[in-house]
C-alpha cells in the first residue's frame, strides 16, 4: 500500500474517532466500504481493511477492537465492519474507564501506563548480556484491587465456526507499557526474582503494545491468531492474581535470534516450555545484588559439575596434608 494512502485513511479514521470521543461516545463502528466511499478511493478496499485492523491506527486513535460485526470470507473486503471501544486517557479500554477514572498518581500504583524506568534493580545479566529494566508489568485492576479479567474470544465474529488455539481459552488481562523502542531486541520476564520467559522480536514496542502481549484481541484466541500472545498474557495474569511481582527487561540488538537460542538452551525458562506453568517455585532464581542482579545461570551447565569436582579435590588434598603432618 502506498504510504500516502495509508496515512490519508488513518488520518480520516482518527478524525472520526476523535469526533465521536468529543461527543461522549463509548464506541465507534467502521465499515470498510463506507470509508472507501467517503474518501473517494478506487479499488482500495484491502488498504482500508489493513488500516482498520492495524495496530498503528489503534494506538494513535486510542481505540481497541470490541468485535467484528461483519467479515468477508477473504478476511478483507468492502463488507468488513469492526466495532471499537473508544479509550479515555489513562485507561486500557472504554469499559474500564466507566468503572474508574484513575488520576496520574493512580497510574503509578496500578501500573497502567507503566514506562521504562530505573527501579531498585536496573540491570539483569543473563549469561553475558545485560538486560535493562523496562517496567513492572501490572495488569489493570478492579476498584477493589483484584485483577480485571477478560474473555475477548466471545466477541469474535466467527467464534462458532473456528477452533480456539491451545492457549486461547483464557482468561486474559490487560496492561500498558510505554516508551519501549521500535527496535529489534530481546526481552525477558521475571516473576519476583526468578527468570520466567525469554523472547526475541523485530519490534519491542509492538510486541509489548496493544496489538501484542498487552491486549489479547478476539481473533488472537483462535487457531488463526497468536497462541504465544495468549500464553504469555495468561501467565502474567496468573502471576498477578497470586500476588507475585512481574517485570519486563529488554536488550536491544539488531540480530536477536542467535542470542535467544543461546538463552533458551542454557536457561530453559519455564514459560518457554510447551506446557508452561505459572508456579514460581520452579523458576530459575536470579540472585539480586545492589542495582544489579547476578547472572541467572552460569554460562555453561557444566560449570556446576566443575565446581563440585574442584571441591572434592581440595578436600582430598586437605586430608592428605593433615595425615602427613
Amino acid at each position: 500500500m502506498p504510504r500516502g494512502d495509508a496515512r490519508r485513511i488513518r488520518n480520516y479514521l482518527c478524525q472520526q474517532v476523535e469526533a465521536a470521543r468529543l461527543e461522549g461516545a463509548r464506541s465507534v463502528t467502521f465499515r470498510a466500504g463506507d470509508v472507501h466511499h467517503d474518501l473517494g478511493l478506487t479499488n482500495s478496499y484491502a488498504n482500508v481493511c489493513q488500516v482498520l485492523e492495524g495496530w498503528l491506527f489503534h494506538e494513535r486513535a486510542g481505540i481497541e477492537i470490541a468485535s467484528y460485526r461483519s467479515r468477508p470470507p477473504s478476511g478483507r473486503g468492502a463488507s468488513l465492519e469492526i466495532q471499537f471501544w473508544i479509550l479515555t486517557p489513562g485507561s486500557a479500554s472504554r469499559e474500564e474507564s466507566v468503572l474508574t477514572a484513575p488520576t496520574s498518581s493512580d497510574h503509578a500504583e496500578s501500573g497502567h501506563g507503566s514506562s521504562p524506568s530505573t527501579d531498585a534493580y536496573d540491570v539483569m545479566t543473563l549469561l553475558r548480556y545485560d538486560f535493562a529494566h523496562a517496567a513492572a508489568i501490572e495488569p489493570l485492576q478492579q476498584p477493589e484491587g483484584t485483577v480485571r479479567e477478560f474473555m475477548p474470544q466471545d466477541h469474535f465474529a466467527y467464534a462458532e465456526t473456528k477452533t480456539l488455539n491451545r492457549f486461547g481459552k483464557g482468561p486474559f488481562c490487560r496492561f500498558s507499557i510505554r516508551g519501549l523502542p521500535f527496535a529489534p531486541g530481546l526481552y525477558a520476564v521475571t516473576v519476583d526474582d526468578g527468570l520466567a520467559y525469554v523472547g526475541a522480536t523485530s519490534n519491542l514496542a509492538r510486541r509489548w503494545g496493544p496489538s501484542g502481549y498487552a491486549n489479547i484481541s478476539p481473533e488472537a484466541c483462535f487457531v488463526i491468531g497468536q497462541a504465544t500472545y495468549c500464553k504469555v498474557n495468561n501467565l502474567v495474569l496468573e502471576a498477578a492474581r497470586t500476588g507475585h511481582r512481574t517485570d519486563l527487561w529488554t536488550y536491544e540488538t539488531p540480530k536477536p535470534a542467535p542470542i535467544e537460542s543461546s538463552l533458551l538452551r542454557h536457561l530453559d525458562p519455564p514459560w518457554n516450555r510447551r506446557s508452561p506453568t505459572p508456579e514460581t517455585s520452579r523458576l530459575h532464581v536470579c540472585p539480586m545484588t545492589r542495582n544489579r542482579p547476578a547472572a541467572a545461570i552460569p554460562e555453561s551447565k557444566s560449570s556446576g559439575c566443575m565446581i563440585a569436582v574442584l571441591s572434592l579435590v581440595i578436600a582430598g588434598i586437605s586430608r592428605l596434608l593433615r595425615r602427613s603432618g
